[in-house]
């Protein structure tokens, strides 16, 4: 069961105007922190995951000024970590892998920790999380601010901040469409435990119609050698990601990322069978972004590698 600490509510509104904070130019200059990777050239839209190594920090130092919410996730390592957040509270405390922190915009914070720790950063886009939050909850969505609170645990979390971490880290070609569903479920859940705001309804349940499937169907096969992005398939029918997302399960009983790689793999074994591509051609031009990456799913898929399918399916 989530554990989940009454987060710390402040008593003023957040202000813009921080106090002197290092730039991340300057905070990855630190000897001390390594960039281990990113998600920066997979072409995420809503959310950016930098993962990082730190080693002991004895002296307090800033973190960076962030104008997104960020959500953490330590991966490795423990340590005891003495954190001031301005305006705030102060934190004293051993932390370890599956610890999480949320930390909303406009958050000013000073952190000592006395051993190695590698962590998750993920910055959410606040044009995402406001849009997400006027389809579910009551009021101006642009005051909704997420509320918070610091090295928790809540395992439905930690298992969508991992999962994300693991995108990245494998660089998966398919990746924009499958972040864009997680991050999305990320956002509603930290929305509905974590926020001032007030759920007042369900997304709703309803199916597409067969011609609003034919419109995203259509969208999908023109694009198929590009990445896709869950915001790309919603805007065709002028709908919200979540209300979008909702419907598309209902329908096809699966989320669209492995709908379009099932369509994706579908065209491959047409191209595979009725021309003269090779494998790499044909995984290029069904959107794999590597040989590898198409081999491995296609694999999966059909059962044949795609070599063995072209050539069974010439003779």
């Amino acid at each position: 069961m989530a554990t989940r600490p009454r987060p710390y509510r402040p008593t003023s509104s957040a202000s813009p105007l921080p106090a002197p904070h290092p730039t991340f130019a300057q905070w990855y200059s630190n000897p001390r922190l390594q960039l281990l990777t990113s998600s920066e050239s997979l072409g995420w839209k809503n959310l950016g995951l930098l993962i990082e190594q730190q080693d002991a920090n004895p002296e307090s130092i800033n973190v960076p000024y962030q104008e997104d919410d960020v959500f953490a996730v330590f991966l490795a390592g423990s340590t005891r970590i003495h954190s001031h957040h301005v305006g705030g509270t102060s934190f004293d405390k051993y932390v370890g892998p599956q610890s999480l922190q949320l930390i909303p915009r406009y958050s000013e914070i000073k952190i000592t920790s006395d051993s190695e720790l590698t962590y998750a950063v993920l910055r959410l886009k606040r044009q995402f999380v406001t849009q997400t939050a006027a389809d579910i909850q009551y009021g101006d969505p642009e005051r909704t601010e997420l509320l918070p609170t610091f090295y928790f645990n809540d395992p439905l979390l930690y298992n969508l901040g991992a999962e994300l971490v693991n995108e990245t880290r494998n660089a998966n070609p398919l990746s924009p469409l499958y972040a864009d569903s997680l991050t999305n479920t990320l956002t509603l859940y930290l929305l509905r435990h974590y926020s001032t705001g007030r759920v007042v309804r369900e997304l709703s349940s309803s199916r597409l119609t067969p011609a609003q499937l034919r419109t995203v169907d259509e969208y999908i096969y023109a694009h198929l050698n590009q990445k896709i992005a869950l915001a790309d398939l919603a805007a065709c029918l002028h709908l919200s990601v979540p209300h979008f997302e909702r419907m598309f399960r209902a329908t096809t009983h699966r989320p669209p990322y492995r709908y379009v790689l099932e369509l994706r793999l579908e065209r491959a074994k047409l191209l595979l069978a009725d021309s003269r591509l090779t494998v790499a051609e044909a995984a290029q031009q069904c959107g794999f972004s590597s040989q590898s990456h198409f081999t491995m799913h296609f694999t999966r898929h059909v059962g044949v590698s795609p070599a063995r399918y072209a050539r069974e399916a010439r003779e």
